[in-house]
């Protein structure tokens, strides 16, 4: 098992989903329950820009190493962008065993917008959705609200990183290819997954 390094991202598109493990059970009467999960997991798809030859090279090499679906890749999502435009240090999680949908935070700079509803962040290897603004108090701690929930409690002091936050994604099948046209043009498109675990 190895983080793999991909060459820059440069696409025109993607699509970033969050998959729930809800599931509805349906009664004949009509009437339904929902059972929600704690588990969530992203995907992640996007046709890179059209390459040239000399370009593809280093992408094929990356690719034919990601379709041992024990390797990995670290990617911000393509186009994504903090957008507080928070230039301070990076928030410290505030003592050991939060878990759920928030976490208390310290080492921000005093009074600032953090980080935005919306805004992806990145704590123990895990990618978050703030669900409204991160505002700083005048000591410097914060409090982030998020989905999905955390799958596993980060350690005291842990970096919570706002401003270039990467997730951690293998490819959704051990296949890769490239589609090439002639004379010397080829298309990638990547489908990944989030990898988590040891």
């Amino acid at each position: 098992m190895a983080i793999i390094t991909i060459p820059a991202i440069k696409n025109a598109t993607m699509d970033w989903r969050l998959i729930r493990g809800d599931q509805a059970l349906e009664f004949f009467d009509g009437g339904s329950v929902i059972m929600q999960s704690t588990k969530a997991i992203w995907l992640l798809s996007f046709p890179l820009v059209t390459k040239r030859i000399v370009d593809t090279r280093a992408w094929w090499a990356a690719l034919v190493q990601l379709a041992k679906q024990g390797n990995q890749f670290k990617a911000t999502p393509p186009g994504w962008q903090q957008g507080a435009g928070y230039t301070g240090a990076d928030p410290l999680v505030a003592g050991a065993g939060q878990l759920g949908l928030s976490l208390d935070c310290d080492g921000a700079a005093s009074s600032e917008t953090v980080g935005l509803a919306g805004d992806p962040i990145e704590v123990n290897t895990e990618v978050k959705v703030l669900i409204q603004d991160a505002v700083s108090n005048g000591a410097g701690l914060v409090t982030f609200d998020f989905e999905p929930a955390l799958r596993d409690s980060p350690v005291n002091n842990a970096v919570v990183d706002v401003k270039t936050p990467e997730i951690t994604l293998r490819l959704l099948t051990p296949q890769v290819g490239v589609v090439g046209r002639l004379p010397d043009f080829f298309d990638i498109t990547i489908d990944a997954i989030e990898h988590f675990g040891p």
